[in-house]
């Protein structure tokens, strides 16, 4: 009998364990970032409105390493902007500090933000990241 206790409870931690796996690991890998309305679930869109918002976002593909972003030079029609990480190597971060963005770069992930038409430098706030090169400009036209 104690030996099945044994057994039970050890399947237990094993249980919980990879239940605790699961849903942090499914968490850790999501970055939100929501552009939606006050509109309860199930009520209807209004199509058109929902495409022309759709329309002004404008994403943008980059990769960042040691000590680089590709590109370093962006160019977007704005005012939502979108930038998709393509892929990143090691530690760095993604700054623009007009604009108050200020992100932890990870492989596929992506992060929003709306900016006015203008000229913005972007950096990585790692360490002296950005004396060795990680820095670039965002136009918006």
């Amino acid at each position: 009998m104690i030996k099945n206790t044994g057994i039970i409870v050890a399947l237990g931690v094993i249980v919980l364990l990879l239940v605790g796996i699961y849903v942090f690991k499914g968490k850790g890998n999501q970055n939100v970032f929501m552009t939606t309305s006050n509109q309860e679930v199930g009520e209807n869109v209004d199509k058109e409105s929902a495409e022309s918002d759709q329309a002004e976002i404008e994403m943008v593909e980059i990769r960042s390493g040691n000590y680089f972003f590709e590109p370093n030079e962006i160019t977007v029609k704005g005012p939502k902007i979108t930038i998709k990480v393509a892929e990143n190597s090691g530690i760095h971060t993604f700054v623009i500090d007009e604009l108050g963005v200020k992100e932890n770069l990870k492989s596929g992930m992506e992060f929003s933000f709306e900016a006015e038409p203008g000229i913005y430098t972007f950096y990585c706030d790692i360490g002296n990241h950005r004396q060795l090169g990680m820095e670039g400009t965002l136009v918006v036209e």
